[in-house]
């Protein structure tokens, strides 16, 4: 019996979702560079290496070293640089080919007291309004693209885009907009500066896009997992999503067509998304009949520990306390930060991470 929420990951649907992303980057002969955040496991980092994946991104110092430490020489911390970390940086840089972000023109002295030389990717904002230089700022760019070429060790790589906007799209045509507007930009990128790398990276834009002229690398991350977001923005299919949250039921109100789940917001965040009838949710009821992937119930409400589940009443009488729910996340890479483990759906082993 389950005496706390285990995070479960199928390995057999991790593995499609990676050998499926390796294939349409070929495909389209751009580089694939997974963030690992989303993860965060040696371990299923070493199933993209099965599939000749040797380039990754991560989102701190901290897990750059762990990533490097199982093997990766080749890491972008997709973040921008920290100050109190200049000494990390260089003494990481000594043993992997290192990508940094600069993502504000006064970040650029920063790079001055890294001894050790990095690949220096200029940040741009397209839209997306979290960090980075505004893509309107040609002088701008201009300057620092200048300024690494020419007073520093350090070498000018390229220019790395998040488009996170995707995530608040309303339909698939919504984000195929964002992903050719940027496209756009990359492409005028290109003309001015043709050596340089163009990184854009979004499961939204790389699951929905068929076109990466003008991209050298694709930089998605929750790919690996999917989710429950990405299954309404129309990214993934119910059968794609990897990641399940299993919670003991701890209480039953067949009358309010309520169970309570030892499951809550340290569990999941509390990120929400809208579901059909316009409620906010913050989970999914998984099917729990063989072969059944659509979804029987939804987390209505989180506080720390609890999650309360709303669940019809032909399914509620199926439920008893002490018995386990599996639920699909809203966000799987906030999951995988708070989870210390993974245990494989099929296998029942644990799959450890950072």
């Amino acid at each position: 019996m389950l005496k706390e929420p285990i995070v479960t990951v199928d390995e057999t649907i991790v593995r499609k979702n990676i050998r499926k992303m390796s294939a349409k980057a070929k495909k389209h002969d751009v580089l694939l560079r997974p963030h690992f955040k989303t993860h965060q496991s040696a371990e299923i980092g070493a199933w993209f290496r099965q599939e000749n994946i040797s380039t990754c991104a991560v989102s701190s110092y901290k897990m750059a070293q762990y990533f490097a430490d199982n093997g990766w020489q080749d890491i972008m911390i997709a973040f921008p640089v920290i100050p109190g970390l200049v000494n990390e940086y260089s003494d990481l840089a000594r043993n992997v080919t290192l990508h940094l972000f600069l993502s504000d023109p006064e970040a650029f002295d920063m790079f001055k007291n890294i001894s050790h030389p990095v690949q220096i990717m200029i940040e741009l904002d397209t839209g997306n309004k979290r960090s980075g230089i505004n893509i309107q700022d040609a002088n701008l760019i201009a300057s620092l693209v200048q300024k690494i070429q020419h007073e520093s060790i350090h070498h000018f790589a390229g220019f790395a885009v998040h488009a996170g906007e995707t995530y608040h799209a309303e339909s698939i045509e919504q984000i195929k907009s964002i992903y050719t507007y940027n496209q756009k930009i990359f492409q005028q990128l290109k003309m001015q500066y043709p050596e340089a790398i163009i990184s854009f990276g979004d499961t939204p834009s790389a699951t929905n896009a068929n076109d990466f002229d003008g991209i050298d690398e694709l930089r998605p991350g929750n790919f690996v997992f999917f989710d429950w977001m990405q299954r309404q923005l129309g990214s993934c299919c119910a059968d794609e999503i990897a990641m399940a949250v299993e919670c003991p039921v701890v209480a039953s109100y067949e009358q309010g067509e309520r169970l309570v789940v030892h499951g809550g917001a340290v569990h999941f965040s509390k990120e929400s998304v809208q579901n059909e009838d316009g409620k906010n949710i913050f989970g999914v009821v998984a099917g729990t009949e063989a072969g059944q992937i659509e979804p029987v119930g939804f987390v209505e409400s989180l506080s720390q520990e609890h999650g309360i589940v709303k669940i019809p009443k032909e399914k509620h009488r199926t439920f008893s306390i002490g018995d386990t729910i599996p639920i699909w996340p809203v966000h799987s890479c906030l999951v995988a930060d708070i989870a210390g483990f993974y245990k494989e759906t099929n296998s029942g082993r644990i799959i450890d991470k950072m």
